[in-house]
């Protein structure tokens, strides 16, 4: 049995991501999108893992958006990993380590930009 799927067969996160949303019907990759992204919330927060999963799949059911958008935001990753993220990372009180959400400085972006152009 892979590593993957003993993960999968013993996680609370993956259990209850799979029996409230799509997610049992993604690709491995983009389950492991929410896995980390849920990983990374919880390092910056005071909440579990599985508080974050349950918080974004009610995030999901509280959504009332009418319009194309609607459907996204019902969906736990577009809260996880998608346009919702910021709003619900402030929900859940996520402090973002030194250095994750540090904008690139015009100065360096300059340097950069004029080094490919010569």
């Amino acid at each position: 049995m892979s590593t993957g799927r003993v993960f999968r067969s013993v996680s609370l996160v993956d259990e209850l991501l799979r029996s409230k949303s799509g997610f049992a019907n993604m690709d491995f990759a983009s389950r492991d999108l929410y896995r980390r992204a849920i990983e990374q919330m919880a390092r910056g927060s005071k909440h579990t893992e599985l508080e974050i999963a349950r918080a974004a799949l009610a995030a999901g059911d509280s959504g009332t958006s009418v319009g194309g958008d609607a459907d996204r935001r019902r969906e736990p990753g577009y809260h996880l990993i998608g346009p919702g993220r910021r709003a619900f990372e402030t929900g859940l009180g996520y402090r973002a380590p030194a250095g994750v959400r540090c904008a690139i400085p015009e100065s360096s972006r300059l340097a950069t930009t004029s080094a490919r152009s010569s």
